[in-house]
């Protein structure tokens, strides 16, 4: 049986030619942003919007940044983008150090919460965790500072000027627009904390406990005081024991709000 040649058409031959390209010559691919949690990847969205630069996701869907797992797909993604942004990778985004091996030497890496003013440090002797009972359980411990930035307007807007300080470094083509973009955001989080302002009133007085200790920026700003954390560890299995103690402190304390 012989074969029989077929005439290759253009489109195909162009087909292969960018796939061999892409294969041996990644650089060639277009370059991009990373972000690592979606709060961050938000305002780099909203300040990158009209530039044609391309911000991708690493932790998506209902994944915790806790526990997050990179794929393989995500290290790809990495080691074409120009940008990774994260909170830090030393205390929420452990996961990102895995990436260091394919990272280009020219990948610049921004730890927005390293330059952010106000932090405050994690608790770690609330109302339901014995430390003599749960050690395990503390899972920041230490005089480490709460990652949990996102949940401060005041917070989201100086990570807003450090981000922007940063693309603009990095796109200086697409300084104007990103500045532009910069002002409209600004102006966005600050008729956000007007609204929260004016709805948290009325539940101010009310007590509440939450499942993992993520708020204390939330509540400082919008004058909240929670009476208890259920769970310091979110990756830690929870013991039958402290979970029945949680339950009768709920019980006897009524709570009406709850923070999972």
């Amino acid at each position: 049986m012989t074969l029989k040649h077929r005439k290759i058409t253009p489109i195909f031959k162009f087909g292969v030619s960018i796939f061999v390209l892409i294969g041996f010559f990644p650089a060639l691919v277009a370059a991009s942003v990373s972000v690592t949690i979606k709060p961050l990847h938000s305002l780099t969205v909203s300040l990158t919007a009209g530039t044609g630069i391309s911000v991708h996701l690493i932790v998506y869907g209902r994944n915790s940044p806790h526990t997050k797992l990179l794929k393989p797909s995500h290290l790809r993604q990495l080691k074409v983008s120009e940008l990774v942004i994260m909170t830090d990778d030393k205390t929420l985004e452990i996961f990102i150090e895995k990436a260091d091996q394919v990272l280009d030497k020219k990948t610049k890496r921004l730890s927005v919460a390293s330059k952010l003013t106000g932090l405050l440090e994690v608790r770690d002797d609330g109302d339901y965790v014995h430390e003599e009972e749960h050690a395990d359980e503390q899972g920041h411990g230490g005089k480490q500072y709460d990652p949990h930035i996102w949940n401060s307007v005041s917070l989201m807007r100086q990570a807003t000027d450090v981000i922007e300080a940063e693309l603009v470094s990095v796109y200086s083509a697409h300084a104007a627009k990103i500045k532009e973009n910069a002002k409209v955001l600004k102006a966005s989080l600050e008729k956000l904390k007007q609204e929260t302002d004016l709805k948290i009133k009325a539940v101010q007085s009310k007590p509440f406990v939450v499942f993992h200790d993520a708020y204390q920026y939330f509540e400082q700003e919008f004058g909240l005081h929670s009476e208890g954390v259920m769970y310091y560890n979110p990756v830690a299995q929870m013991s039958a024991r402290h979970y029945k103690e949680i339950q009768d402190r709920i019980r006897k304390k009524k709570y009406s709000v709850y923070f999972l």
